[in-house]
């Protein structure tokens, strides 16, 4: 606990100045004898102090006047939030300016609102205090006024309990409550919810991309929100309407994110008019130095004053704050910190995220809905996941979990969208998937032949190997294609003879000329040297 809430003693009362204020219930509700609402006055004084230290936190800061129980904490916080800026001389002086200053203490009780935050480091704890009383307070009068009107209820049974719904039904919209309903009942989704076609991505949902690092990820987010903000289709994804845009980024600095938009722009011919538009719409934000409760702090802030239809957080890992690997820390971050956030603020998210290292066994690459690094919880909690990857000599972007759902569907029957990086700018270009059907298909010892240069050309064995791995056919793989290339006489081993060691092993699809035979070594322990 933060030594500002430590040393003081809960009371319940405040003091301000030489008077003593008697403690205070929700204005209009029924109050039980002898008891006091849940409140924190220390926690209130410590949020309102880190707010007087710095004076920048506010617009980051998700509550409202009336989370406050003391009512000259409220008075304090609205001139906080209607002149930002101010500390506390100028606090002060508005407060006079509002003839308010006496009423909350005056300035011998403003002045010692400061000293009550040990450091603004600790505000989102504050907040979580203060929004957690609020909370209860307000979960105590509906249910007090519940008890109340049943007990002096007139009428009918219908009128008490539709009566009582209501009231329940506001609680649970307002503090975030669970509420079961029979199964067929359920709410009936509207067509302000969806965001991408067929129900891809709908307000409150959240599609997770992965691919390894220096792929293009980043951009390839760009261009699809850049193309949605227009309420353009991109790369077969269709956006039901123009959609507001917050970009959160940690890993590009601001040439890097100019020269990512003016390709996007540039690829997707946008005019000035255009322009001008998207720049109401699309907003950026470099978040680089906080990490989880922090970070939500910062984040709620933003969207509070962008009002977003989509966020895009780039990279999660920037953000999670521990070992995403770790089920509880995943869990934290996305179903206890983020989801309600995506709920209370009704938007949808998009999270790009970084895979592990490509196989180098010979063995496909998994499932793309558990490629990304981390805990299986992130594939579980994502409503939709793509893998952006190399395939060959394109990109492809595979759609996962709820993939079909776009509508998308490659010449295979798969749900995938084959891409290449444009040659002259940062822009992902559409590949027609016929054009590239041995990627698709399950790779041959043709691949490996053909990464062989024609005669006279050869190369080395360990170069021919790191080639198809690239290509994505695996060393263990490529290994074996080699052999049966060889046995077929397909490919042939030529050695050179190296001085105090074995001969380099080269391949290629000529026999090496017998005047330059050099005879196959006994043992070797060198895997990239070894003779076939």
């Amino acid at each position: 606990m933060p030594p500002a809430l430590a040393r003081h003693g809960g009371k319940p009362f405040y003091s301000m100045g030489t008077k003593s204020y008697p403690s205070r219930h929700v204005k209009g509700e029924p109050q039980p004898p002898d008891r006091l609402p849940p409140h924190s006055i220390e926690a209130e004084q410590a949020l309102l102090g880190c707010l007087l230290l710095e004076p920048r936190l506010l617009e980051h800061v998700t509550i409202e006047a009336n989370d406050f129980y003391a009512p000259h904490h409220q008075t304090i916080f609205k001139t906080l939030r209607d002149v930002q800026g101010l500390d506390l001389t100028t606090l002060q002086a508005e407060l006079q300016k509002r003839n308010v200053l006496q009423m909350v203490g005056g300035i011998a009780y403003v002045s010692t609102l400061p000293d009550c935050a040990s450091s603004a480091a600790n505000i989102n704890y504050y907040v979580d205090i203060v929004r957690e009383k609020a909370e209860l307070r307000k979960t105590i009068g509906v249910c007090t006024r519940i008890v109340d009107r049943v007990f002096n209820h007139i009428g009918t049974i219908e009128q008490l309990r539709s009566a009582n719904h209501s009231d329940l039904d506001s609680l649970v919209k307002e503090v975030g409550l669970v509420e079961a309903v029979p199964i067929f009942q359920i709410a009936e989704p509207t067509s302000e919810d969806e965001l991408i076609r067929a129900r891809y991505l709908c307000r409150g949902g959240s599609l997770l991309i992965t691919g390894p690092t220096g792929i293009g990820k980043s951009s390839l987010a760009m261009q699809l929100v850049v193309s949605w903000a227009l309420g353009r289709d991109c790369l077969g994804f269709r956006p039901t309407r123009p959609l507001r845009i917050l970009f959160i980024q940690a890993e590009n600095d601001g040439g890097d994110m100019r020269e990512m938009r003016d390709g996007i722009v540039s690829g997707l011919d946008i005019d000035q008019k255009t322009e001008n538009a998207l720049n109401e719409i699309v907003a950026v934000a470099t978040v680089d130095d906080v990490t989880g409760a922090a970070f939500f702090t910062r984040l709620q802030g933003l969207i509070r004053f962008w009002k977003p239809d989509v966020i895009v957080l780039d990279p999660l890992l920037a953000y999670v704050g521990g070992d995403i690997s770790k089920q509880e820390v995943a869990a934290e971050f996305l179903r206890h910190r983020l989801n309600p956030l995506l709920h209370r603020a009704n938007v949808g998210a998009i999270l790009i995220h970084h895979e592990g290292k490509p196989p180098r066994d010979g063995k496909e690459q998994g499932s793309p809905d558990y490629a990304g690094l981390g805990s299986s919880e992130l594939s579980n909690w994502a409503r939709a996941i793509a893998s952006l990857r190399v395939d060959g000599t394109a990109y492809s972007l595979t759609l996962g979990k709820r993939g079909r759902r776009a509508g998308i569907v490659d010449n295979f029957g798969c749900t995938r969208i084959w891409l290449q990086h444009s040659a002259n700018r940062i822009f992902w270009q559409p590949v027609d998937a016929a054009s590239v059907p041995s990627t698709r298909r399950e790779k041959a010892p043709e691949d490996v032949l053909a990464l062989v240069p024609l005669p006279p050309g050869r190369i080395l064995k360990g170069m021919l190997i790191e080639k198809g791995r690239t290509a994505g056919i695996g060393e263990h793989r490529c290994r074996t294609f080699l052999d049966q290339l060889i046995e077929g006489a397909k490919l042939h081993v030529h050695r050179e003879k190296r001085k105090g060691t074995n001969p380099a092993l080269y391949l290629a699809r000529h026999p090496q000329p017998a005047q330059c035979e050099v005879p196959a070594a006994a043992d070797n322990p060198d895997p990239d040297h070894e003779p076939f």
